[in-house]
């Protein structure tokens, strides 16, 4: 009887997951920022970012690591949220890890560039 019901149970595990790719459908993909357990409980982090006009979906936690996605286009604003909230993000987007570079105009004499500025 009891494995009867921890068989049930554990069924709704899929339920979480096939939200998350669903959601990922329905806003056209979507980035998913991972953490651990920190000093806001996930829901309100959740809370926090909807508050600030980011769309979320998908939140789950699994084996002390929380998962949350976000549209790909409000990615960077999210992570900046987060960091403001000091919530210690495992995986930041592509473009919040690499600071831009000035583009150089390349050729034999580009290092003349930074002497002559046009």
């Amino acid at each position: 009887m009891i494995d009867k019901v921890l068989g049930i149970g554990a069924s709704f595990d899929y339920i979480s997951p096939a939200i998350k790719v669903l959601g990922d459908l329905a806003h056209g993909g979507g980035y998913t920022f991972t953490f651990p357990l920190c000093h806001i409980p996930p829901r309100e982090i959740e809370l926090m970012l909807r508050g600030e006009g980011v769309g979320t979906w998908g939140l789950m936690h699994v084996d002390g690591t929380t998962m949350i996605s976000v549209r790909k286009r409000q990615a960077a604003w999210a992570y900046a949220l987060l960091k403001r909230h000091d919530v210690p993000v495992e995986n930041p987007p592509r473009q919040a890890r690499q600071p831009k570079r000035k583009a150089q105009s390349g050729g034999v004499f580009g290092i003349f560039d930074e002497v002559f500025k046009r």
